[in-house]
């Protein structure tokens, strides 16, 4: 029995440390996604429009996000039309694959050109189906290519001669070994 003199009180406890843990590891994990000098976009499946677009990819190409929201790959890809984008991203629209990777050039909003390796996936989340980009600028390590490129050519070139040299030797010696001969007949 209770009387006007008993108060009854109830009180709730809930252990809030495991969502604060989350929170935090989730914080992280966007100040990580957002500092990366990889271009990371994500943009929508129906419309291609960009809706995330980390800081890395905004240093590098110039534009600023909200620009870029009202934009999809197409328009800083000149490669690119709609119809041929289609065709790179079938194979994950239709479940094919589960990672597209291509080179491309992007534009930067100045205009300039860049080379860059795209990695290429769709992530489908509670039926929200968005594409998530994860883009390298290739520009250095294509520079390299083609000077390893270009010195390797030389060397070939300067063996490829050496070769010819040596030959071209060879042949001068027999026939002043022919000359001799012919001379020596000859008298």
């Amino acid at each position: 029995m209770v009387t006007q003199e008993d108060t009854i009180s109830t009180v709730i406890l809930r252990d809030v440390t495991q969502k604060r843990a989350l929170e935090a590891e989730r914080r992280k994990l966007a100040h990580y996604l957002e500092v990366s000098l990889n271009e990371i976009y994500v943009f929508r499946a129906d419309t291609f429009l960009f809706e995330y677009v980390n800081q890395g990819a905004l240093n590098n190409i110039g534009y600023s996000l909200d620009e870029l929201q009202g934009m999809t790959p197409i328009d800083v890809k000149p490669e690119y039309t709609k119809d041929s984008f289609l065709e790179v991203v079938n194979p994950l629209l239709t479940g094919e694959q589960n990672i597209v990777v291509f080179k491309t050039i992007n534009r930067r909003r100045d205009g300039s050109l860049y080379p860059v390796e795209v990695h290429l996936q769709l992530v489908d989340e509670a039926n929200d189906r968005v594409f998530v980009a994860i883009i390298s600028d290739i520009t250095e390590r294509e520079r390299a290519e083609k000077q390893l490129k270009d010195e390797l050519n030389k060397s070939l070139l300067l063996g490829i001669l050496r070769i010819r040299l040596g030959a071209l030797l060879i042949l001068m010696i027999f026939l002043r070994r022919q000359r001799r001969r012919l001379v020596w007949l000859l008298r």
